[in-house]
């Protein structure tokens, strides 16, 4: 997971990149504010046409502040086993400038 989210409009590091998320459709990925607040989740993330860039959507839509935010990635691995029911979950952090 990317580190830093600049959403300059550069083509460099401008949404949140997740490797190999696309192996592990039946996702969520949720971004929350420094004070634990919910400000981006969406189910099938994809690095493409599903992917947070910097703008909430949650409630009203609005490009976020400069600053630390947090994530939580849930998925299931049906890589191997199709009847896989076990949710697995990555969190961490990055900067948004």
């Amino acid at each position: 997971i990317s580190m830093v989210v600049s959403k300059n409009g550069d083509g460099l590091n401008d949404c949140l990149s997740i490797s190999n998320i696309e192996k592990y459709p039946d996702n969520t990925v949720s971004v929350f504010d420094r004070r634990g607040i919910l400000v981006y989740q969406s189910d099938h993330y994809n690095n493409s046409v599903t992917v947070f860039c910097g703008a909430s959507n949650q409630g009203h839509v609005y490009d976020l502040s400069a600053g630390t935010y947090y994530y939580i990635v849930r998925f299931i691995d049906k890589t191997k086993d199709k009847n896989n029911t076990n949710e697995e979950v990555f969190n961490g952090y990055f900067e948004l400038r």
